[in-house]
């Protein structure tokens, strides 16, 4: 594949991821004016977020195999579709169950036809250097939250909620019909099918097992578990502006130091790709967690010097669920059906965001204050590390195929 066809690619990836990042990146701002508004706890409102990750954990294989088969422009526009008509709808809603059952059909749309397809895309197109594009690719989320950090605040407060979701429309409608014409007349190419397939008989040159070999192994399934774990973990960045608020930080401050952290989250990707390609997966992983759990520590003392430290090292580790676990993925897996096996790993973190959401939530509920969830969460994230790492030093026994 040339140069401008690979190039197109990375952008129609970008815009796609950035697209991601309007549903899992910006709820944080409508926690607090939204479950106000409707008279609910903050429970009861991220449980919509929930709702749409249930779905989405169903959804993003059945998008994977449609992968596996060249129907990524196919996906791509499903995708165009209903995420616009989804968000327009959250500008309506006069109730919490009426976004429940828009989230019903946003899970359709918010993992397979974005951070999916983008990764599938990015996969066959820059097998070579898999770890930078994916880190380049997966900046688009930072992009989306400085922008929207920059923006949201001033929004709601200046004109509400219902305004701030329209707009989140507009751009899903405008980032999404971008990727797909951009990819249009790229994906179709013999060098790119051929890529994405494999071929009869090109399957035995590609690395790695099938899906159907790897629902055999145990280590599938621990590698999962951890998946979602650490998707509950990182889902905490939802919640970091009201945890701001509850430090004394004003809504412009808050947004201030969200920008900050997206910022770092969009130089942190890139830099954590590169060092994938660079110094191994175990390393990365292991100084990614780490960063994670020090910057949770730091965040909580409250004083601008611990409170700046901490974005900065969250803002590199969040990267982890979306440059390292694809990555992770292949590494473990092999290539060979890539698109079915990243499908159904990344209902893992759907699995996981849908559960910590609503649990963080929870946890502000019965105790007043996060303090008690960013405790905890350093702890259980040093340990995921330590298993994922075993995983992936014992990768060539995951990649062979079973002998029944």
């Amino acid at each position: 594949m040339d140069g401008f066809r690979k190039k197109k690619i990375l952008l129609a990836g970008v815009l796609m991821i950035f697209s991601y990042g309007l549903v899992n990146n910006t709820i944080g701002f409508f926690v607090t004016p939204v479950s106000e508004s409707l008279g609910c706890s903050r429970a009861a409102f991220n449980l919509y977020y929930s709702v749409s990750c249930i779905v989405s954990l169903l959804a993003a294989p059945v998008c994977g195999r449609f992968l596996q088969q060249q129907n990524a422009r196919k996906v791509i526009a499903a995708g165009w579709a209903v995420g616009t008509v989804t968000f327009a709808a959250f500008s309506l809603c006069t109730r919490i169950e009426l976004f429940y059952a828009a989230a019903l059909f946003l899970g359709l749309v918010q993992q397979g036809t974005t951070s999916v397809a983008a990764m599938v895309l990015i996969q066959r197109a820059c097998a070579d250097n898999s770890g930078s594009a994916t880190g380049l690719v997966m900046s688009g989320t930072g992009i989306c939250s400085v922008s929207m950090s920059l923006v949201l605040p001033v929004l709601i407060e200046r004109r509400g909620w219902q305004p701030a979701y329209f707009l989140e429309a507009v751009l899903w409608f405008l980032a999404m019909g971008a990727a797909f014409f951009l990819v249009k007349g790229t994906v179709e190419q013999p060098d790119f099918r051929g890529k994405q397939t494999g071929g009869a008989e090109k399957g035995a040159e590609i690395q790695g097992i099938s899906l159907k070999d790897a629902l055999c192994r145990s280590g599938f399934y621990v590698l999962f578990l951890c998946f979602a774990v650490q998707g509950m973990c990182t889902i905490v960045i939802q919640h970091i502006p009201s945890f701001l608020t509850e430090l004394g930080k004003s809504a412009a401050e808050a947004g201030t130091v969200m920008a900050l952290f997206s910022v770092i989250l969009i130089v942190g990707k890139i830099v954590l790709g590169i060092l994938f390609d660079h110094f191994g997966a175990v390393k990365s992983l292991i100084l990614n967690f780490l960063s994670l759990a020090l910057g949770m520590w730091l965040l909580i003392g409250g004083h601008n010097g611990f409170l700046y430290s901490g974005v900065v090292l969250m803002g590199f580790g969040m990267a982890s669920i979306t440059v390292l676990f694809p990555l992770v993925t292949e590494y473990v897996f092999g290539k060979r059906e890539y698109p079915s096996l990243w499908g159904m790993m990344s209902m893992a973190i759907s699995c996981g965001t849908a559960c910590g959401s609503p649990l963080l939530g929870m946890v502000y509920d019965l105790s007043g204050s996060y303090r008690p969830a960013f405790l905890f969460m350093p702890v259980v994230i040093v340990a995921n590390a330590a298993v994922i790492a075993g995983i992936m030093s014992h990768r060539g026994t995951y990649k062979r195929p079973v002998v029944s």
